[in-house]
């Protein structure tokens, strides 16, 4: 009845100023409204907006929905209580950041414990795709891949990749004329501009000066590129090596469970080297309730994901996702942080979870004691099967 009227009595050119249902209730629901405990309010709708017009509203209603176990039976009264209790916190904003390198392991394979499981190839490689387009929009301008990943020279001819800068790894194995040849014709080929190139897997304690910079001549020689850092996995400590090598950045892993490099914010506070987290999910394992999904070597640790929770409600932290980005972008001495994503909703998770206030040192510390796992296996996702 009410959508009839309107359409009747309102010029058409009115609808594209604002949303149908914010004039039906200022317009005519100007009466009381019987509310879930059986009393009755004066409700006024004309102040109420009703629409989500950008991507700060998407993020605001998603919280609320995300507060409650099963949203779809709530009363519209509990949601609205915590729609207003949300505003009144840090508003989300929506950050073109240049802090975030989307890692590029999921756009040549299929990509993660939960993944390798579950997907269709076809069709995770098409969400990739489409994930390519949005934090592109989001304000993501570099990706991560790497010589290594079975797809890369198809992953660098996607259209979707033009518009972003190549953070490009590769073992130190690999650094030959011939392949940084043919790395530099695919670069060229597909118009792809290469940013930096990170020196993969190898220790720094077991090479000398001399071979490590000619590696470097040979790097800069067929790949014209003076932006080199390196990319380490396994127990290395840079910070000790750092005046006999000319690097500009150091990427390495770092989650809640694995905080063996904290040592690096010394190199933070010293020196104008950019400091490069990943693995903050490590490969997804961290969010992965599903115990039957973990890999059997590691499936004896899979009380970490109750103890997440249970630590994210001692830190009065709104969810696992959010205490597992938080705790990397409150690490000041952290520059960047890779990560990749499977889909849309992991992107905008990631997103809201980013938008919020850094936790404090002392809540930092807190989880940097809470977890004592000793266990290589666990902690190097390349032991795990």
């Amino acid at each position: 009845m009410y959508l009839k009227k309107i359409i009747s009595n309102t010029n058409k050119n009115f609808y594209k100023k604002e949303n149908k249902k914010s004039f039906i209730r200022r317009n005519f629901i100007k009466k009381k409204i019987k509310i879930d405990n059986g009393s009755f309010l004066k409700h006024n709708f004309s102040k109420l907006n009703c629409s989500l017009d950008n991507i700060n509203d998407y993020f605001l209603i998603n919280r609320v929905f995300l507060s409650f176990k099963n949203p779809v039976n709530t009363s519209y009264i509990q949601l609205i209580k915590k729609l207003r209790k949300i505003s009144n916190l840090k508003k989300l904003s929506f950050l073109r950041s240049t802090n975030i390198i989307l890692g590029g392991a999921q756009l040549g394979d299929i990509y993660g414990v939960k993944n390798i499981i579950n997907k269709n190839k076809k069709e995770y490689l098409f969400e990739q795709k489409k994930i390519l387009s949005l934090a592109y929009k989001f304000g993501i301008d570099t990706v991560d891949t790497s010589y290594s990943y079975k797809n890369f020279r198809k992953v660098l001819k996607l259209k979707e990749l033009k518009n972003y800068k190549i953070n490009f790894k590769i073992n130190i194995r690999d650094i030959k004329k011939e392949n940084l040849l043919k790395i530099k014709k695919l670069f060229y080929v597909n118009k792809i501009k290469l940013s930096k190139v990170l020196i993969h897997n190898y220790d720094l304690s077991g090479i000398s000066s001399n071979s490590f910079g000619d590696y470097i001549k040979i790097i800069k020689k067929y790949l014209k590129i003076n932006s080199i850092g390196i990319s380490i996995n396994y127990d290395l400590k840079p910070e000790d090596h750092l005046d006999k090598f000319h690097i500009n950045s150091i990427n390495f892993p770092i989650n809640v469970i694995d905080n063996k490099y904290k040592n690096l914010n010394k190199i933070s506070s010293k020196s104008k080297i950019e400091l490069q987290a990943r693995s903050i999910y490590l490969q997804g394992l961290l969010l992965l309730k599903n115990k039957r999904l973990w890999p059997k070597k590691i499936r004896n640790y899979y009380f970490i994901i109750r103890e997440l929770d249970k630590l994210r409600k001692i830190l009065k932290i709104f969810s696992t996702i959010e205490l597992l980005v938080l705790y990397i972008k409150s690490k000041i001495w952290i520059n960047k942080i890779v990560v990749g994503f499977d889909n849309y909703k992991q992107l905008i998770d990631f997103f809201i979870a980013y938008n919020q206030k850094n936790i404090s040192k002392k809540k930092i510390k807190f989880i940097d004691n809470y977890f004592n796992v000793n266990d290589d296996i666990l902690k190097k996702p390349f032991m795990w099967y």
